[in-house]
Order: structure tokens, then C-alpha cells, then sequence
């Protein structure tokens, strides 16, 4: 069941989908590796992408979903290679770390918020 965009998503949204998909790229995976953007413009863009994520199911029932599955992956991997359970460790660390930066991302990039 989709909801419907708040006036604040559906501006975001409108100005996301004007910047050059270079650009939302680039600004995407700054936000995932914790890092802040290169410019003033970009900022609000970057903290816009987080908080529109934020608001996502997938977001919102992360621990509901992250830890039964890594469960099942680790079984899974310890049946099948110990190379594949550094495989499956590897993602978890990156899935909760993409959570942690993308909750972050106002400090971050704090500096270029600032006048």
C-alpha cells in the first residue's frame, strides 16, 4: 500500500528529481559511506535523500527484518563455506553502517549548513 508524499517529500522529491542523476549518484553514496558533500547546494539534497529514506518500510522495520535474515544467512553459511560466513558478516556490517551514517548525516554535514 503506497501512502502519499507529505508537502515537505513531495518538494524534496520534486528538487531531487530535477538535479542531474550524476549528481543524486554522487550525493547517494556520500550519504551511504558517511562522508559530507562537496557543496552548500548539495547539503539539504543530501539530508532531504536520508530523511526521505527514513520514512521508507524497509527503514522503519530494519531490525525486524535485518536480524532474522542475517540468522538464517549465517545458518546457511555456516553449511556452505567459511568464506561465505565472512561474506555474510561483511554485509551485516554494511547494512548497519549504511543505517548509522544515513542517521548522521546532519552533523556531518553541519559545517555546510552553517552561513
Amino acid at each position: 500500500m503506497a501512502s502519499t508524499p507529505s508537502d515537505d517529500q513531495a518538494a524534496f522529491i520534486e528538487t531531487w528529481n530535477a538535479t542531474p542523476a550524476p549528481e543524486r549518484r554522487q550525493i547517494r553514496r556520500l550519504v551511504r559511506i558517511g562522508r559530507s558533500v562537496e557543496t552548500r547546494e548539495q547539503a539539504p539534497l543530501a539530508i532531504g535523500f536520508a530523511d526521505y529514506q527514513s520514512t521508507r518500510s524497509w527503514w522503519k522495520f530494519f531490525w525486524f527484518w535485518f536480524i532474522p535474515a542475517i540468522v538464517i544467512a549465517l545458518i546457511a553459511a555456516v553449511n556452505i563455506h567459511p568464506i561465505v560466513i565472512g561474506i555474510v558478516l561483511g554485509g551485516a556490517a554494511s547494512a548497519f553502517m549504511i543505517r548509522r551514517n544515513f542517521k548522521r548525516v546532519r552533523i556531518i554535514n553541519k559545517a555546510l549548513l552553517e552561513p
